[in-house]
């Protein structure tokens, strides 16, 4: 095999790779957005603060504040009680 053919399928070889991998990011990103949003369409504050961070800012029509990961479920459970998901 000559060197530039080697070159050539090496680059075919690394460029499958990088698809293949960014496909799976995007499906598996794709995958977290669906659940958060699920989770908002049904009002549960419980599955929704599975997606976030131990930090976060959370702005909601009475308080925007940075808030732990505990304390904005408790705040978006309350928002969920008060407010009802229509759509």
């Amino acid at each position: 095999m000559r060197p530039w053919e080697l070159k050539i399928q090496t680059l075919s070889w690394g460029l499958l790779w990088a698809v293949l991998f960014c496909c799976t990011v995007a499906a598996t990103r794709q995958d977290a957005l669906d659940a958060a949003i699920g989770a908002i369409k049904n009002g549960n504050a419980v599955q929704l603060s599975e997606r976030f961070d131990q930090k976060l800012t959370l702005t909601l029509p009475d308080q925007s504040a940075q808030l732990s990961k505990a304390q904005a479920q408790t705040a978006i459970t309350k928002f969920f009680e008060t407010n009802t998901v229509s759509g």
